[in-house]
């Protein structure tokens, strides 16, 4: 949890759409391919159908939400890292409660 917020509208203003094949975009990612890999139980398709309209955006007001993201990402534990909503609050996704 970073230690600044990111205010929802000031994200939303900075929101562009995300085209197949824009950088940072895969086309694959979505709530419906979320729901499905999340419907299997395995956390190693949850942690990579993670995705977040919102998290460009943010990271390109806030670049230190990228460092955040990435330090999660680093450790050897988590299979996935993501913002929440319109951010501060990162999260990780890791294989089981005792890699927590």
């Amino acid at each position: 949890f970073p230690p600044f917020g990111c205010p929802t509208p000031q994200v939303y203003k900075a929101l562009r759409p995300h085209l197949p094949g824009q950088p940072g975009a895969p086309a694959v990612h979505g709530p419906d391919a979320f729901l499905a890999a999340l419907a299997t139980g395995e956390p190693r398709a949850v942690a990579a159908a993670l995705w977040n309209r919102l998290a460009l955006p943010a990271e390109a007001e806030w670049p230190a939400l990228r460092d955040v993201r990435a330090r999660l990402a680093a450790d050897p534990r988590v299979l996935g890292a993501m913002l929440s909503g319109s951010g501060s609050t990162t999260f990780a996704v890791v294989a089981s409660a005792a890699d927590g």
